[in-house]
Formats: C-alpha cells, sequence, structure tokens
C-alpha cells in the first residue's frame, strides 16, 4: 500500500479528503445536518428511532451472535463486518444510514428467520406456535411504530397518487417547494445567460443548501451550491461575509468580484452562520425586507432602522410555510445601482 500512495501521491490526497468527512472541526461538516452522530442532541434518541426503529438498540447484540453462529461461513461474515463497520459510521455519522440501510434490513430478516427456525419453537405445539407467531408480530410492531410515524405522511402521499390526487408535499419536500418557485420566478424574470458556452454575466447568492435547485432550476451561476467548500472556499466564506456585514457598500464591495445581481434570503442566511447580529445585513433583509423599521435588539433597546437599504430591490416573495410566521419563506433582492422616481404631481 505504501509503494501504491508513494508512485499515486494525489491517491493520498483522495484519502485525505475522503476522511475529512469525519472531520470535527471542518467549518463545513460542522454545519451539514447529517454529519452528526444518530444519537446526538435533544432530538438524538428520536432521530434515530424515527430512521431505523427500536430494532437499532439490538443491532449489536444480533450482529455478535449471527457472527458466532455462523463463523464458518465467510460470505455471512463479510456481510456482518460490512455491517459493523456501517453501523459504527452512522453512530458518527448519521449520513452513513442510507449505505446501512441494506445490511440493517437482511439482519432484520435475518433475525425474523432465527427466531421463526429456533428449535424451540419447532417442538412446540401448532396452538404454541401461533402464540409465538403473535407475540413476534407484536413486538415488530413495537420496535418499528416510530418509523411508521415517519414514514406515514409519506404513504398517503403513495396513496393520493393512486388514487390520481395531488399529493402533499412534507418536511424538505415543502422546503424545496419554496426555493424551487422562486428559482423558476428568477429564471422567467431575470436576463438569461448570452450563451451557454460563454462566462455568466452574473451570479446569484443564496445558502448553500440552495445552490443546486437555483442552478438546475434557475439556470443561473451560483455563487455557493451545496458542495459547499469543497468547491470555492472563497465564495463559501464571502457568502457568510456578505450576510454578516453591517454596512451596505461594504457588502457589495465583496460581492462585485462575482458580479452578483440577485439574493435569495431565507432565515438561515448564508447557511452555515453561527448567528447573525441584529444590524447585520442578513437582518435588515430578512426582517425588514430592505425597508426601514425596528429590529428586535436587546429586550429593552430595539434597533431602530430609520434609512432603507439604497441597493438592495425586493422583486419576489413567498408566503410563509406556516400560518402563524410573519415572515414570508423566500424572498429574492435585486442588487442595482439606485433608482429613479418619475411621475407626475
Amino acid at each position: 500500500i505504501l509503494g501504491v500512495l508513494l508512485i499515486v501521491p494525489d491517491l493520498a490526497g483522495a484519502i485525505s479528503d475522503a476522511l475529512s468527512w469525519f472531520a470535527k472541526d471542518e467549518d463545513f461538516q460542522s454545519v451539514v445536518n447529517e454529519s452528526v452522530p444518530i444519537f446526538s442532541g435533544e432530538h438524538g434518541r428520536g432521530r434515530a428511532e424515527n430512521f431505523l426503529g427500536r430494532f437499532v438498540y439490538l443491532t449489536p447484540l444480533a450482529l455478535a451472535y449471527f457472527a458466532w453462529r455462523d463463523r464458518d461461513r465467510p460470505e455471512v461474515l463479510l456481510l456482518l463486518g460490512f455491517g459493523l463497520a456501517l453501523f459504527a459510521e452512522t453512530l458518527v455519522q448519521w449520513r452513513f444510514m442510507n449505505s446501512l440501510s441494506i445490511v440493517y434490513s437482511l439482519l432484520i430478516a435475518l433475525t425474523v428467520d432465527a427466531v421463526l427456525r429456533s428449535s424451540r419453537l419447532r417442538q412446540a405445539t401448532s396452538i404454541q406456535r401461533a402464540g409465538a407467531v403473535a407475540v413476534l408480530i407484536a413486538l415488530l410492531v413495537v420496535l418499528f411504530a416510530p418509523s411508521g410515524r415517519t414514514d406515514r405522511p409519506h404513504v398517503r402521499n403513495f396513496g393520493r397518487m393512486l388514487r390520481g390526487e395531488e399529493t402533499v408535499p412534507v418536511g424538505s419536500q415543502l422546503h424545496a417547494r419554496f426555493v424551487a418557485d422562486a428559482a423558476r420566478y428568477l429564471k422567467d424574470n431575470s436576463p438569461a445567460r448570452s450563451s451557454p458556452f460563454e462566462a455568466a454575466d452574473y451570479s446569484v447568492l443564496g445558502p448553500w443548501g440552495d445552490g443546486h435547485v437555483l442552478k438546475t432550476i434557475g439556470e443561473r451561476a451560483v455563487v455557493q451550491d451545496n458542495f459547499g467548500d469543497d468547491v470555492a472556499p472563497e465564495n463559501f466564506a464571502l457568502a457568510e461575509d456578505y450576510f454578516r456585514e453591517k454596512n451596505e457598500a461594504r457588502a457589495l464591495e465583496l460581492l462585485a468580484p462575482l458580479k452578483t445581481r440577485y439574493v435569495l434570503v431565507r432565515s438561515s442566511g448564508s447557511g452555515h452562520s453561527n448567528g447573525y447580529s441584529f444590524d447585520s445585513l442578513f437582518s435588515r433583509l430578512h426582517l425588514l425586507r430592505g425597508g426601514r423599521g425596528a429590529l428586535p435588539g436587546t429586550r429593552d433597546q430595539p434597533i431602530s432602522v430609520d434609512e432603507p437599504l439604497a441597493h438592495h430591490r425586493l422583486i419576489y416573495q413567498s408566503s410563509s410555510m406556516k400560518a402563524r410566521d410573519r415572515e414570508p419563506y423566500v424572498m429574492l433582492f435585486e442588487i442595482v445601482a439606485g433608482a429613479e422616481v418619475v411621475g407626475i404631481a
């Protein structure tokens, strides 16, 4: 292995990049939701049970049991080895649950099969076997009830689809719908690229997690996208500096080299901030829509904004995601040189 690394030095860099996904101090990974351990935080237990059911607590025992029972079967040991590695990775970062799910499903099937084929059950009477199967079914219901609650909205949507009815977006799908609608508006109401083979005439800034939608549906060049700081780390940092800036002129100077013309704003700002001050550009865009008004500030001393932003024009706003929310979920601002008001009085 050492010889291969010496012959192909780029391979060592690739391995280092892959291992960086487990880094706890990496800026991008620290704000990616699925990078956290599956049991971490206040809702960690609920997250694990919703995704994997309560069988997650039995997984180490099941892996150990089948490794001992089938210790003479290499193909089973290989499967269990993959399962153990993926289970450990999922405990560290729950993103690996997607890969674990295949082995996890097989492990559940092996466990059920082992119970049904046990010598005690084979020797029991028909009434005893029926009772044991009923208990097993009840246990499976208890183990996977949390997952059922999570999947219920999607099952209902599947039923609507079969009946030819319109499906109801939920969770991340609902968020994506709002952003996709804003991207379609941008595509229909902003200048198209002069040529697909030439450099973009301007760019669009939004939260990193919305970058792919703005590119694919809006068909516009973006400052940052879902690859985070893995692509153009300088733009990743610049996006945060822009939303954090308190002075509009200085904020626009940051965007000038990227020819940014439109800014998509929602509650996350750049998408990788630890929080914004009440007098930041983000707060003025998100809470005041670029206008004048009072920002929360401290409890005893709200911040009064007397001058609206001079170079950010609100061109689109969605409805609120929840009825009790006051702010639009998504807004689009155009960066303009200024405005000339013409009329007859």
